[in-house]
């Protein structure tokens, strides 16, 4: 049975970008396709979540097997694939917010980036609010969107099919937004202050340095996990 490997890349990130941002992720996992979201991720999550998993049908040949790795939103997009395609036998999450943030908003990013919102007026923050995509404000504790994932969520961790591997340096997704119950999961330290984790759990510089205990920990702890079960 051949197994495909496919790259799920996160929010505001284009193909062309992708195609770079995740080449030393693509070689860590033994080469991959990378998938930039539709529409920057920054629209309807379920309709983002129907153009990728017709592209992964379309990609995918009769008996053949799809791994997916997803940074950030990707994540979600992966797991929700996984919970209508049997052939993806593994999600592996990279510093996605399965649990949900207290808010998303673009004032998130520009602090997470260098800080430059943090003198903001609090009276202006309501405004940033207002501004932030349809896809942040399905991903708010409490939404209904949320409400849904955590079903699906459920369900693919039931199958033995998601891995989370999330950072202690993530300044966007806190690392317990990123954990998972009764699943595997992978909690790296930034290898120096040089190469630290940065927004969304994702650093390239990280990942081409730690490429192969990346590996080494994820089939451990998918070996593990499926023994367990």
């Amino acid at each position: 049975m051949v197994t495909r490997r496919f790259i799920l890349g996160g929010t505001l990130v284009p193909q062309s970008w992708a195609n770079r941002m995740y080449r030393p992720l693509a070689k860590a996992v033994g080469g991959a396709d990378i998938i930039a979201l539709p529409e920057l991720g920054l629209h309807d999550i379920e309709a983002v979540c129907r153009i990728v998993t017709s592209r992964l049908l379309s990609e995918l040949q009769p008996g053949e097997t799809a791994e997916l790795y997803c940074h950030s939103l990707g994540g979600i997009v992966g797991v929700m694939a996984a919970d209508q395609l049997p052939a993806v036998t593994k999600v592996v999450s990279l510093g996605s917010s399965h649990h949900a943030l207290a808010a998303i908003t673009p004032l998130v990013w520009l602090q997470a980036a260098d800080g430059v919102a943090s003198w903001l007026p609090e009276m202006f923050r309501p405004l940033v609010d207002l501004m932030a995509p349809v896809a942040w404000c399905q991903l708010k504790k409490g939404s209904a969107f949320m409400q849904g994932y955590a079903q699906i969520l459920q369900r693919v961790i039931d199958s033995n099919r998601v891995i989370s591997v999330a950072s202690h340096g993530d300044q966007v997704v806190p690392l317990r937004s990123s954990l998972l119950e009764r699943a595997p999961n992978v909690v790296l330290m930034p290898a120096s202050r040089a190469l630290p984790l940065v927004a969304g759990g994702y650093n390239i510089q990280v990942v081409e340095s730690c490429r192969g205990r990346l590996q080494r920990v994820i089939a451990r702890e998918s070996d593990r996990f499926a023994g367990d079960c």
